[in-house]
């Protein structure tokens, strides 16, 4: 038979003076290699028929680590382990017991060794999370409408910051004169305290355009804190609160207003393939008490593919304004929408 090599001299030694080993090999089980091995005394044959004895001090990818009293630290390749036995130091091993792991048969099939523990997959540094959603509807006959929404999201998410950019526009045609058309663009700007952090700064500016309102459009900026409530692996609630300022052209009011900033966005996830968001914003005037302005919407979301890159989404988005001038305080806006994901 092939001899073990000096890594196992002081085992044998020991089994063959003394009758027993001062820890042994659990019953004939095949202890498997895993990172809860780390800490325990172990029996690792090699495809040389060599052992290998020492405690357990890593379990690496390609490598079981060993810490031997006499030769002190042990790298054995993971690829020619053949055999991996534990001790129990309540049950001495034999010489016999010894000698019979020592010479297993070269035909017996080698005992299964744990395979590499899963590391989890790491997440991107960089995450894009990009759609693009569109929905039409229309009659013809009696009555002929057409509504025509649609709306760019572009989003990009790292451990600390995140940008994102909404574009939206909707138009409708009733009786072939124009009842809505509308147009709006926001860019967000977030940034994280520290990593993991909940709190966070934020920046923020919109461009508004609307045929129907008492102005032709309208320009605001804001910035303040950021805090998230909840964020995990189904729910997240942010909320944020600022100041800023926002002016209307062409309209009676053509300067800029300060105001302040409230309010709070929610994802939550009912199933692998259905979610829904809400959010609200509220603007109260900071020069003239009592008045504001507010946004706010919900939606739900269903994918219609297995890999979720095709949705339909349905939903609707709500406008009030305390000071409309000639035109009405509130707007409602339904909508289902077909959504791409790229």
């Amino acid at each position: 038979m092939n001899k073990p090599s000096l890594f196992c001299v002081p085992a044998i030694l020991t089994a063959l003076a003394g009758g027993a080993l001062p820890c042994s090999v659990a019953e004939a089980q095949v202890v498997e290699v895993a990172p809860s091995a780390v800490g325990r005394v172990m029996f690792l044959k090699l495809d040389t028929s060599e052992v290998v004895v020492g405690t357990v001090t890593a379990v690496q990818r390609d490598f079981i680590v060993l810490q031997s009293d006499v030769f002190g630290e042990i790298r054995v390749p993971r690829s020619r382990i053949v055999s991996a036995r534990g001790f129990d130091p309540d049950s001495p091993m034999t010489a016999e017991e010894v000698e019979e792991f020592i010479d297993l048969p070269e035909e017996a099939p080698a005992a299964p060794v744990a395979a590499p523990a899963e590391v989890p997959e790491e997440k991107p540094a960089v995450v894009w999370e990009n759609r693009f959603e569109a929905g039409l509807t229309g009659s013809e006959g009696n009555s002929q409408n057409v509504n025509f929404s649609a709306l760019l999201s572009l989003q990009r998410t790292t451990s600390r910051d995140e940008v994102l950019s909404l574009t939206n526009y909707r138009y409708t045609q009733t009786e072939r004169e124009d009842t809505a058309n509308r147009f709006d663009t926001l860019l967000r700007y977030d940034w994280r305290f520290a990593e993991g952090s909940p709190w966070s700064l934020f920046g923020q500016g919109q461009y508004e355009y609307d045929q129907f309102q008492d102005w032709d459009y309208r320009v605001s900026l804001f910035g303040g804190v950021g805090y998230r409530l909840i964020e995990n692996e189904t729910t997240t609630l942010r909320v944020r609160a600022g100041a800023g300022a926002s002016r209307e052209f062409g309209g009676g009011n053509d300067a800029w207003e300060p105001e302040g900033l409230i309010g709070f966005d929610l994802a939550h996830q009912l199933a692998k393939n259905q979610r829904i968001t809400a959010y609200g914003t509220l603007f109260p005037s900071l020069d003239d008490f009592g008045e504001f302005r507010s946004v706010s919407g919900a939606a739900y979301e269903i994918d219609l593919t297995d890999n979720g890159d095709l949705a339909l989404r349905l939903g609707a988005e709500h406008r009030y304004d305390t000071q409309p001038g000639d035109a009405k305080r509130s707007d409602l806006d339904y909508f289902a929408r077909v959504v791409f994901k790229f």
